[in-house]
């Protein structure tokens, strides 16, 4: 009889390290990215999160964020471990304050730039089956 081998998974340390990867390749291309000091350190927490979130902000009124999360999913039980499923979860935040013209067409520019960033990430992440496996104790 022929040994099954367990199906492999990638863990949400491995999805974020994509997410991480894909942003610090694609942030130089959308300018105004709120930095202030903070931005190298969400990018490096990621790796031992869940989620991470970016902002951008080109002038008042202008700015917007995206969110990136992996909760969790369906929970299932193998003979040997138990898989926890998880969730990709990615959302694009703006302000909604009345602009003139010139803010109006720099805002959609802007939301253009991030709502594509945020679909490559989808994109990737839709490629991994993302869960954290436990094996189950030996029976005695």
């Amino acid at each position: 009889m022929r040994s099954r081998t367990p199906k492999t998974y990638s863990t949400t340390r491995q999805a974020m390290e994509q997410v991480v990867a894909t942003i610090r390749a694609h942030l130089p291309l959308i300018p105004g990215a709120k930095d202030g000091g903070y931005l190298e350190r969400t990018l490096s927490d990621a790796l031992e999160r869940d989620y991470l979130t970016i902002e951008w902000e080109r002038s008042w009124g202008v700015g917007c964020s995206l969110s990136i999360s992996i909760g969790h999913g369906r929970l299932e039980q193998e003979e040997m471990r138990v898989v926890h499923h998880r969730k990709v979860r990615v959302e694009i935040g703006w302000s909604s304050t009345g602009r003139g013209t010139a803010e109006a067409i720099a805002a959609i520019a802007l939301y253009q730039q991030v709502a594509q960033l945020a679909c490559l990430i989808e994109s990737v992440l839709a490629r991994m089956e993302i869960a954290e496996v436990t094996e189950k104790p030996a029976a005695k």
